[in-house]
């Protein structure tokens, strides 16, 4: 926990991953825009660890199993209605 994040900027991840917040994320399919990213965060440690600090409060507040359960329930009864 609490390690930078970098990733393509796509659905699944946009979701939980907000570009220069609480990670770093690069155009799909751009594979030196992802290089750069990493050489970002490997280039500053101390960035990378703020990045880290905020992704894992977000993973923290909104990804319990609690909510994932009231989540996944939701969808559920949706599906079925």
């Amino acid at each position: 926990l609490g390690k930078p994040i970098v990733a393509t900027d796509v659905v699944g991840t946009r979701d939980m991953i907000s570009n220069r917040k609480n990670g770093l994320l690069a155009p799909p399919g751009k594979p030196q825009a992802l290089a750069a990213r990493l050489k970002e965060v490997l280039d500053d440690p101390a960035h990378g660890a703020e990045l880290g600090a905020c992704a894992n409060e977000t993973i923290r507040h909104h990804f319990t199993k609690e909510r994932m359960l009231l989540h996944t329930r939701a969808l559920y009864d949706n599906l079925l209605k």
